[in-house]
């Protein structure tokens, strides 16, 4: 029968705001979201693997809503996590099938949901990491959700995305209906959250402040906001009274109202 793997993990490896996350197995869903470059799927990648070398034979789905997406990121950033940990010669990686098989019987599945019943023949499912879980949609969540029903402990479901609008299925579920929230976990970090990205990513970033201020919402600051049917994109929300604004204009006494619809 498959051992665990005795490997030694420094923390220094980890971002600091996650650390608490780590070896957290006790609730079912945990949501990662939040700004580009936080470290959020690399952190999720990190939790999984050392999961999943200290506990053997089990096995992960990952997903990502169209599957020639998966090989290029978060099938990558697995295998990148491996080298760095000293531990890809050892570990069976099948490019083509897109499964990672570890020394101690647990393994990655990568599945794309273009073809949702391709998932429902896969069994004894232990834990489902979901990318980008705003590309897909709620029904697909539900199924997700009930293909996990091993009997091995700790069955968890990962889920990271950046946030856009509100309109979203991931919005309604945990943020503004807290669904199942004794079970879940919500986390929202930035890029100031990742001590480990350069210098010249963290500026380009802090650009779009002025250059495409939603862009800097969404993904700099992690918000909730709509990147489409914008008009004006630089404006905020205050309270005034238009009598005052009238008094102490320099210009014609005029006030403008617009409706796009």
């Amino acid at each position: 029968m498959a051992q665990p793997l005795n490997i030694n993990i420094s923390k220094k490896i980890f971002n600091k705001t996650y650390l608490p996350y780590l070896e957290d197995y006790s609730h079912r869903f945990n949501v990662f979201y939040g700004g580009s470059g936080s470290g959020k799927s690399h952190f999720v990648i990190q939790k999984m693997i050392l999961k999943y070398l200290t506990y053997p034979n089990r096995k992960c789905l990952v997903i990502r809503k169209v599957d020639n997406t998966l090989r290029d990121s978060v099938f990558a950033l697995f295998k990148t996590v491996l080298a760095d940990w000293h531990i890809y010669e050892k570990c069976e990686i099948r490019e083509t099938l897109l499964t990672i098989s570890l020394p101690n019987g647990s393994e990655f599945l990568f599945k794309g949901l273009m073809d949702a019943e391709r998932i429902k023949s896969i069994s004894n499912i232990d834990d489902i990491i979901i990318e980008e879980c705003t590309e897909i949609d709620l029904q697909e969540f539900d199924q997700l959700n009930l293909r996990l029903r091993s009997k091995n402990p700790f069955n968890q479901i990962h889920v990271m995305f950046n946030p856009i609008s509100k309109s979203n299925w991931v919005y309604k579920m945990w943020f503004e209906n807290s669904y199942n929230q004794e079970n879940t976990i919500v986390l929202k970090t930035t890029y100031k959250d990742n001590k480990f990205l350069p210098q010249d990513y963290i500026d380009s970033l802090e650009e779009m402040k002025i250059t495409n201020p939603v862009y800097y919402s969404i993904y700099c600051m992690g918000e909730f906001a709509s990147l489409d049917k914008l008009v004006y994109t630089n404006w905020e929300i205050n309270e005034f009274d238009w009598r005052d604004v009238v008094s102490k204009s320099n210009t014609n006494r005029a006030l403008f109202g617009l409706d796009f619809g």
